[in-house]
């Protein structure tokens, strides 16, 4: 059984042969088959996928001891860099890379924000601070998780408050614990600085 966000799978462990790029292929992953994602509901039915590709570091596992598809990976295919890069379309396709990252999807490969990891489990890393338009919303170094599959942006509640009392017409909607917020309002930018660079969210 495994919890996300949006709800609970069941299953069982099976083993297989992953390849990808049509070339590198890793032996007898061990992968999760989901039986039930009754848990999930509607957000399942509804979604244009039919997995998930962890990507994350094994002590995140359910089953511990075994590796992750990106180690075994380099062990069995030798792929140069244990790495991997997303590009996020804006209307258009996006694109994950494995092994390393397609600079002709980067406006500058010479001005990358290496960023060290607070810990390997999650992508956790320091944040130096969060904004909501000219409000601080975080003093301090403040942890942060990156992760692709999650469609959405989490915080704790005292924080995100701040944010939706600054909002004009913000309505709670209570069978769904989100804030339903009109069309038209014009909203300030989303800020977080991190080693020192802002990334805005319009």
């Amino acid at each position: 059984s495994i919890r996300y966000g949006s709800g609970a799978v069941t299953g069982k462990f099976g083993m297989d042969a992953i390849t990808v790029a049509e070339d590198y292929t890793v032996r007898n992953q061990t992968f999760a088959q989901a039986d039930s994602t009754d848990g999930l509901g509607a957000v399942y039915e509804h979604a244009k996928f039919d997995g998930i590709l962890g990507l994350a570091f094994p002590v995140l596992s359910r089953a511990m001891g075994v590796n992750t598809f990106i180690a075994n990976l380099q062990d069995q295919t030798g792929v140069d860099r244990v790495m991997f890069a997303f590009y996020l379309g804006d209307e258009s396709d996006g694109e994950l890379a494995i092994g390393g990252y397609n600079e002709d999807r980067m406006q500058n490969p010479n001005e990358i924000n290496w960023v060290p990891l607070a810990m390997p489990a999650y992508w956790l890393i320091a944040m130096d601070q969060v904004k909501f338009g000219d409000t601080v919303i975080t003093i301090g170094q403040t942890g942060g998780i990156m992760d692709t599959g999650t469609s959405l942006i989490y915080g704790p509640e005292d924080q995100v408050m701040s944010m939706i009392d600054a909002i004009p017409g913000a309505e709670l909607i209570p069978q769904l614990q989100l804030y339903l917020i009109p069309c038209e309002t014009d909203l300030p930018d989303l800020e977080f600085q991190i080693e020192g660079q802002p990334y805005n969210i319009p």
